[in-house]
């Protein structure tokens, strides 16, 4: 699974098995028909155990399933089976896959079962890594590739995407097979097996029953019938029949058959649920070696069978209907749940909830169940209903849907006590249990359909992921401020260093989940809400019926004007900015944006640097192509009423093609040189060059009127912390951290070749203002960085003398210049000498990039969301004389 784009490292295990069949072997190099026929990217993270191991690993579930589509043999040993990045498994020697039978390919862990005879490997590269929202699955044989299929979102349902008729039709969600199941590696999607695969004496199955699981309003006097895949022998201890009131007594048995036919020697109790257990000891076949019944279906006799069914339409209450797990054990059943109350409507359906005098107490138990009508539902918020109908797990969310029927009791009844959300609730710490089931599965399981009350909350984040619905919903977090990054690793961390509980109370709220309006809100906008706990394929959110503002982040919100006296210094990554040319040399070799989202582009920027950052002396840019991108921009701002900007970039090393620049006014700074820094310093363990984007350092002097100032600025866009966790973690930590002392070191050398001058370090540092537990970046930096707080520290350079970092000016609430899942934090930071402290004023960020929606990527009439940064602008004083300066005499 690849979802949240984090990779899991697995224990490398596979095994090989060559069958016994007689088909002549196709040699290495001829190219045969092979299919890719089924694949697992995003196992279901409660049942999505399609190894068969016992244990349910979204990444050691993922599978990819190869058909031998001819009747010859295939020796594979030697291929590999590689995803959009490189080689996930090479198949290893003697590796025979047989004609018209399979191979399957896990991302890990112990596979277990038959699989239908075909055969079974887990990766060789430890994992198949398979992204949730797209990927590529290549087979090569070393010379070409003789399969490949490339997937996008669909892939990320919980489930198994395959092919539909096997082996000839086209992917869909293993669910709407006929077989309904989520997976089925190693058979056709039915669970039958390939023809090709042979698997020798296969133990007694039960093929069908009646009433079938689940049949519901069944009649009281009903016989039960059992039909199996062969002939059986059933002693007469073979069946149970419990209707809740004990075993019931039958007819029916000893029987030798392929069906039998249990008759209870009176009626059955009414609007009852009745299990019907076949006992597998009790019955074997009649061939081979007598096996014995098969009722878990993997091939291996010995495991009981037990079904269930309803006798009219039982009454229950909504929390025994909604359990302790994640699906119902009613799922399938038509049953009745009276007396409930009305909390919610939406447009197909409405939300009710158990009276607080019957509530169960329980809190594994959730009180909410959501009633599906198809169409506008024809209650009212505070109606007393009675509700019966099929019971289904509409992925996993428990409803009422199928032949519902709805009676209105009395109307304007008191709710049910609200869930009260606030600082408290949701919990602050991960080991604190909402519900006390499993909080990696089950974590608002026990609040599925039950009704909130936020009295004040913040939205974090104004859009949750990066495609798809998520791109409309928000992160909130109940309280009295929203979420922010804190120093440490990310829970569970490790011993010893500073821990991040990775702030588990935000929440995910799908805005027009019930029946409110599509809106764009921003991060920051403190607001109340009223609704329900949802979920949605996979995901648990919260379902807004109603949303106040009570303080709204207003966007794009400019930095202030400056003074005829203070120089303006910017710093802005302006989000893999690339033009509409394809230029060639590795160094930009990557993004080819269309002219119109080029100009489009352009025109945003524009407004944002001449509105928002107020047309700075100076600006630092990150992530920028090249110097034509750089010379655009800067006629675009001109063109559209701001100053002339003259443009400096040096190309550096990052095979993405991004560089660090900087555009400037010469009508008020003169620079003297421009250096680019450590181009070729490597990094000490591989040798590979540490600098992607070598820092660039430009000494300017500043003129304003009679005053002037020398300023030495270094730009920098230093390691992201992506792959800090995992099986490049190694690689990245130390990075980060030689990155880290190697720029303290370019600083010091500034400092040290003009002594006594303004040095001011700026940029996307990719790091926090305080330690990720990991690596301090900015504390090596600056000289703050404590040992007992990183993996990776060594004495900080200015330990003694420490630089300056402007973030830690603002006010706490705006120390932020990006938002990563719902939390708030700092990765563009300037660091000051003492120098330069003497010339600032202040700091200030233009709001209107991290906090909005991303469709604002797309609106030409406003500067937001040209960027995934918030930008930020440093004032500089400078008067005649520093040493009266800032209140100073």
């Amino acid at each position: 699974m690849f979802n949240k784009h984090v990779y899991l490292l697995l224990v490398v295990f596979f095994t090989t098995q060559v069958l016994s069949i007689n088909h002549p072997v196709s040699p290495k190099g001829v190219l045969p028909d092979v299919v890719i026929n089924e694949f697992q990217a995003d196992p279901d993270a409660t049942n999505g155990d399609a190894n068969g191991d016992g244990t349910v690993n979204t990444s050691q579930d993922e599978f990819v399933e190869l058909y031998n589509n001819s009747v010859s043999d295939l020796d594979i040993s030697g291929w590999t089976l590689n995803d959009s990045v490189g080689v996930k498994h090479t198949f290893p020697a003697n590796t025979i896959v047989p004609g018209e039978c399979s191979i399957v390919v896990f991302g890990g862990g112990t596979p277990t079962g038959l699989f239908g005879g075909s055969l079974t490997q887990t990766a060789s590269s430890g994992n198949l890594g398979l992204n949730n929202g797209g990927d590529s699955i290549i087979l090569n044989n070393g010379t070409s590739d003789v399969a490949a299929y490339a997937y996008s979102s669909e892939g990320g349902q919980n489930q198994a995407l395959t092919r539909d008729p096997d082996i000839t039709g086209s992917f869909v969600l293993h669910s709407t097979t006929t077989s309904g199941s989520l997976f089925s590696p190693g058979t056709k999607h039915d669970g039958s097996f390939f023809n090709g695969c042979v698997t020798g004496d296969i133990p007694p199955q039960v093929s069908s029953t009646v009433p079938a699981e689940s049949a519901s309003q069944v009649s009281t006097s009903t016989t039960i019938t059992v039909n199996f895949s062969e002939e059986v022998v059933a002693t007469a201890s073979a069946a149970t029949i419990d209707c809740g009131t004990g075993n019931l007594s039958y007819s029916g048995l000893p029987l030798t058959s392929d069906v039998i036919t249990l008759t209870p020697d009176s009626a059955l109790p009414d609007n009852s649920f009745c299990t019907v257990t076949l006992v597998a000891n009790e019955i074997t076949d009649t061939d081979g070696g007598d096996d014995q019944l098969d009722g878990d279906g993997d091939i291996i006799g010995g495991d009981n069978y037990s079904w269930s069914f309803a006798t009219g339409t039982p009454n229950l209450e909504i929390w025994e209907i909604q359990g302790d797990s994640i699906t119902s054990a009613y799922d399938g059943f038509t049953i009745s749940s009276n007396g409930n109350i009305v909390t919610a409507l939406d447009t197909n359906g409405f939300f009710m909830q158990t009276p607080d005098a019957r509530d169960d107490g329980d809190s594994n138990t959730s009180n909410g169940i959501f009633v599906y009508t198809g169409a506008a539902p024809a209650v009212l918020v505070g109606d007393m209903v009675d509700v019966s109908g099929g019971i289904v797990e509409y992925f996993e969310f428990t409803e009422f849907s199928g032949g519902v029927s709805i009676s209105v009791q009395s109307s304007g009844n008191p709710l049910p006590t609200a869930l009260l959300l606030n600082d408290n609730f949701p919990p602050n710490d991960p080991e604190d249990a909402v519900c006390s089931t499993d909080q990696t599965t089950h974590k608002y399981e026990c609040l599925e359909g039950m009704h909130f009350d936020m009295l004040q909350g913040f939205i974090s984040s104004g859009f949750v992921g990066f495609f798809g619905a998520n791109t409309d919903d928000v992160y909130v977090r109940a309280g009295s401020a929203r979420a922010f990054r804190e120093p440490g690793i990310d829970y569970p961390g490790i011993h010893d260093l500073p821990l991040f509980d990775g702030n588990p109370e935000i929440l995910e709220m799908d805005i027009d989940g019930l029946t409110l309006p599509l809106e764009k809100y921003t991060g920051g906008t403190e607001v109340s809400i009223k609704g329900v706990f949802g979920y949605d394929f996979g995901e648990y959110e919260i379902w807004p019926s109603e949303i106040n503002i009570i303080n709204e982040n207003v966007t794009p919100a400019p930095v202030r004007g400056h003074s005829n006296i203070e120089a303006t210094v910017a710093s802005a990554n302006l989000y893999r900015f690339f033009n509409d040319v394809d230029d060639p040399g590795i160094e930009d070799d990557d993004t080819i944006l269309d002219t119109p989202t080029y100009q489009l582009k352009l025109d945003k920027l524009s407004k944002y640097f001449i509105n928002d950052l107020n047309t700075p002396l100076i600006i630092a840019m990150q992530e920028v192509e090249n110097i034509d991108v750089l010379d655009d921009l800067a006629d675009r701002i001109s063109l559209n009423g701001g100053p002339t900007y003259t443009t400096v970039l040096i190309e550096g090393n990052d095979r993405g093609g991004i560089d660090v620049g900087f555009m400037y006014q010469a009508s008020a700074v003169t620079v003297n040189s421009l250096t680019q820094l450590g181009a070729s310093e490597t990094q000490s363990s591989n040798g590979a060059l540490l600098h992607d984007r070598p820092p660039l350092h430009m000494d300017s002097t500043i003129t304003l009127g009679a005053d002037s100032m020398d300023l030495h600025l270094l730009v920098v866009h230093m390691r992201s912390r992506g792959g800090i966790e995992g099986t490049e973690s190694t690689r990245v930590r130390e990075k980060r951290f030689e990155q880290a002392n190697s720029v303290a070191n370019m600083i010091d050398s500034i400092q040290t070749n003009n002594p006594g001058e303004a040095v001011v370090t700026l940029g996307d540092f990719n790091a926090f203002q305080f330690t990720d537990g990991y690596v301090d970046v900015i504390g090596q930096i600056t000289g703050t960085a404590n040992e007992l707080d990183n993996e990776w520290w060594s004495a900080p350079l200015f330990a003694s003398n420490p630089l300056t970092n402007a973030v830690q000016t603002l006010v706490s609430s705006q120390q932020y210049s990006y938002i990563f899942a719902g939390s708030a934090q700092v990765l563009d930071h300037a660091l000051l000498n003492d120098t330069a402290l003497l010339y600032f004023n202040e700091m200030r960020y233009a709001r209107g990039q991290a906090d909005v929606n991303l469709s604002y990527e797309s609106d030409a009439t406003t500067s937001r969301r040209v960027s995934d940064h918030d930008g930020f602008v440093l004032f500089l004083a400078l008067p005649s004389d520093l040493i009266f300066y800032n209140r100073f005499e």
